[in-house]
C-alpha cells in the first residue's frame, strides 16, 4: 500500500475491529471469519462454529435455517457469556430443539475442524490499531483500543476515535452516536456524553435476543438488592397469533427504589421492542412509572407490560 500524508485540523479514527484467530486455527480456505462466510458461493453441508458469543450464535441460526448441519463449540460453560443466564439457557434449549449441536467447556483442534466442510472462528474481535502510526502521533491505546474521554477525544486533543477502535461498546448503534458526539465537539458545541448504560444490545438470531442495562448475574456481583419479573411469550396473544411461543421478557429492578436496572428479551421482534425499555432505563424510570405506558392489543410489546404488572 502506498503511503500518503494528509494534513487536517482534526482527525477521527474509525478503523473498526478485526476477527481474532487463535492457536492452530488460523485463517485458510476452510477456516474462516464472519467476513469470508458471507461470501461463500454455496451453503456448506456441515459448519463448525468455534465460539458461542454473538457472532457464533447469529451465524449458527442463519446457516442452520439455510440447511447446514451446524455445531457450536464453546470453551466456556454457556452460550452468550455476557447475556443474562436465563436468556442463555433459553437460546441453548431452542437451538438444540432445532438440531444445532452445542458442545460447552470444549476446546477445538484442527483435527476436529477437519471433519467439517467449513469452520467459522468466532472467538472475538480486537480493535484494528495496527499500522495507524498511533505511537508516532502520541495517541494512547491498549489492547481494548484507543483511550478516549466522554467526547471521544484522545489524549491528543485534535484526534478523536469512535466505534470498535475506541473499545467502549462494539455496536453499530453506539458507534453512530459516538461519531455524532465527536463531530459536535469538533464544531465547538457542548454535546452530552453517551449514557452507555441505556444502549440496547441485540443478537440477530432466531428468535431474536435483546437487552439493556445489567444482567441478574451482574446485579448479584454488585451486591444490589433486586427483584425480577418475567412474562413468557406463550402468555402474549400476538406471539400466539404469529406462531412463536418461544422466549420471554424479563425485567430487573432495585428492590427498594423499584428503579429499573435491566430488561432482557428473547422472542419475536425483540430487536424492535427493546427500544422502549432503553428509553425507560435512560429516564431512570421505576416499575410504576414505566407501567403507566399503556400498550395497544394485541402486540408483542405487551410482554413488557405483563412483566411490569407481575412485578
Amino acid at each position: 500500500v502506498k503511503e500518503e500524508v494528509f494534513e487536517s485540523q482534526y482527525i477521527i479514527i474509525a478503523t473498526g475491529s478485526t476477527p481474532v484467530f487463535q492457536g492452530t486455527l488460523q485463517r485458510s480456505e476452510n477456516i474462516i471469519s464472519n467476513r469470508e462466510i458471507i461470501d461463500l458461493p454455496a451453503v456448506p453441508n456441515t459448519l463448525l462454529i468455534v465460539g458461542g458469543g454473538v457472532i457464533g450464535v447469529e451465524f449458527a441460526s442463519i446457516f442452520s435455517t439455510l440447511g447446514s448441519k451446524v455445531e457450536i463449540v464453546e470453551k466456556g460453560p454457556r452460550l452468550l457469556p455476557y447475556a443474562d443466564g436465563e436468556v442463555s439457557a433459553e437460546i441453548k434449549r431452542i437451538f438444540e430443539r432445532k438440531g444445532i449441536k452445542i458442545s460447552l467447556n470444549t476446546e477445538v483442534t484442527t483435527q476436529i475442524a477437519s471433519g467439517f466442510e467449513k469452520t467459522l472462528v468466532a472467538v472475538g474481535r480486537r480493535p484494528a490499531t495496527e499500522n495507524l502510526g498511533l505511537e508516532s502521533a502520541g495517541v494512547t491505546f491498549d489492547k481494548r483500543g484507543i483511550i478516549t474521554n466522554d467526547f471521544m477525544q484522545t489524549n491528543v486533543p485534535h484526534i478523536f476515535a469512535i466505534g470498535d477502535i475506541a473499545g467502549k461498546m462494539m455496536l453499530a448503534n453506539s458507534a453512530e452516536f459516538e461519531g455524532k458526539i465527536a463531530a459536535a465537539k469538533i464544531l465547538g458545541k457542548n454535546p452530552e456524553p453517551i449514557n452507555y448504560y441505556a444502549i440496547p444490545n441485540t443478537v440477530y438470531c432466531l428468535p431474536e435476543i435483546a437487552s439493556v442495562g445489567i444482567t441478574e448475574e451482574q446485579a448479584k456481583e454488585q451486591n444490589i438488592d433486586y427483584i425480577t419479573s418475567k412474562a413468557l411469550s406463550a402468555e402474549i396473544a400476538k406471539a400466539l397469533i404469529v406462531g412463536n411461543r418461544d422466549g420471554f421478557t424479563k425485567i430487573i429492578a432495585e428492590k427498594k427504589s423499584r428503579k429499573l436496572i435491566g430488561v432482557h428479551m428473547i422472542g419475536e421482534k425483540s430487536s424492535e421492542l427493546i427500544a422502549e425499555a432503553s428509553l425507560a432505563l435512560g429516564a431512570n424510570m421505576t416499575i410504576e412509572e414505566f407501567k403507566k405506558n399503556i400498550h395497544n392489543h394485541p402486540i408483542l410489546g405487551e410482554s413488557i407490560q405483563e412483566a411490569l404488572q407481575k412485578a
